[in-house]
């Protein structure tokens, strides 16, 4: 999915109706990226919600991993409130620090971090039923 995410944000920030009005760049590429990782995610989860199985771009054959357990952590992920749900993605999937993810949504470091903790406990919870293979 980075793959799509880093694509889709190349493909919009090339657009010609692209808005850069000038200041901090890397801000204004953080926020595009934030926003296409939170479409791409919350598509993904209305297509498994519709019955369809989730196959990130560029995997189609690939064997790798479960489909069913990738399934159900998108959808518990796109399930997660707004604010957690973008702290998580961006700090756990896309590997930002909680400066450049309070930069990014305007928050505090310290919001990003009980986000973060909020959105891991939730996670925690909601997938304790899974059993480790051995």
């Amino acid at each position: 999915m980075a793959r799509d995410i880093v694509q889709e944000t190349l493909l919009r920030v090339l657009r010609p109706d692209a808005r850069y009005a000038g200041g901090d760049l890397r801000a204004w590429l953080r926020t595009i990226t934030v926003r296409t990782a939170l479409n791409l995610l919350s598509a993904e989860h209305r297509r498994r919600q519709r019955g369809e199985r989730f196959e990130p771009r560029g995997t189609a054959g690939d064997d790798s991993g479960d489909p069913l357990l990738r399934d159900l952590l998108v959808a518990e992920i796109a399930a997660l409130p707004e604010g957690q749900r973008e702290v998580f993605v961006l700090i756990e999937i896309e590997g930002f620090t909680h400066g450049e993810v309070a930069e990014t949504l305007e928050v505090s470091a310290e919001t990003s971090r009980q986000r973060l903790a909020r959105a891991r406990a939730r996670l925690k919870e909601r997938l304790a039923h899974l059993e480790r293979p051995d």
